[in-house]
């Protein structure tokens, strides 16, 4: 009996963080990081502000978790769907549309604030220069093997040309003139149809006139 409500106790604790995480990510997507307060989202899931400091200890560590949280679920979901995929022109179009997605229901102001946390910019840093090399070179090599890619391009190349060209668009405030929607969706097509063969080209083409 005290084994059962231990367990309730604990599952109860791991589903008010997973709450706490979602709605944090929700309202910092949707309003920019500096504008929410910790009473806003404790009043948002309806806990005192004590309850939430107890679990997330200040914004920059709950920010940082939700970051994260936000790149497994991800990470899961295109594991998920790559299992059924036709072929990986098909999981990088799907990625696309996730990418397109999130960044349509995202404010610029989130990607400016995110750089002003030391922890944030660090754990982006190595995710973005360490995380699932192997996995992404070997998903390119399966293109190359199938036709789909030139077997010419680098691809640790091409993601630094993307990160210091998303860098920039930040820097610069490009999102002002150009939404960000409409600056990821040109600067991928550019860069992943030009390492993709005539065949690649075809079937990319195909997938996004299909998913338009």
């Amino acid at each position: 009996m005290h084994k059962n409500k231990i367990n309730n106790t604990s599952d109860g604790r791991n589903g008010l963080k997973r709450k706490i995480l979602e709605t944090a990510m929700e309202l910092f997507k949707k309003n920019g990081v500096k504008k929410i307060k910790m009473d806003d989202i404790a009043n948002n899931l309806s806990i005192s502000k004590r309850t939430l400091y107890e679990i997330y200890g200040n914004k920059e560590i709950l920010l940082l978790e939700c970051i994260k949280y936000n790149d497994e679920r991800l990470e899961q979901d295109l594991e998920c769907y790559a299992d059924k995929a036709e072929n990986e022109i098909d999981i990088i179009v799907y990625f696309i549309k996730n990418k397109l997605h999130e960044l349509d229901t995202t404010s610029p102001a989130f990607f400016c604030d995110i750089n002003k946390y030391p922890t944030v910019v660090d754990y982006l840093h190595r995710t973005h220069h360490s995380d699932n090399k192997s996995d992404r070179h070997d998903f390119f090599l399966k293109g190359i093997e199938h036709g789909f890619f030139m077997p010419s391009f680098n691809i640790e190349i091409i993601s630094k040309f993307i990160n210091i060209t998303m860098k920039h668009v930040i820097e610069t405030e490009m999102y002002r003139k150009y939404s960000l929607k409409e600056i990821f969706h040109n600067l991928i097509l550019l860069m992943i149809r030009g390492c993709c063969t005539e065949k690649g080209i075809r079937q990319l083409d195909k997938f996004l006139a299909e998913n338009r």
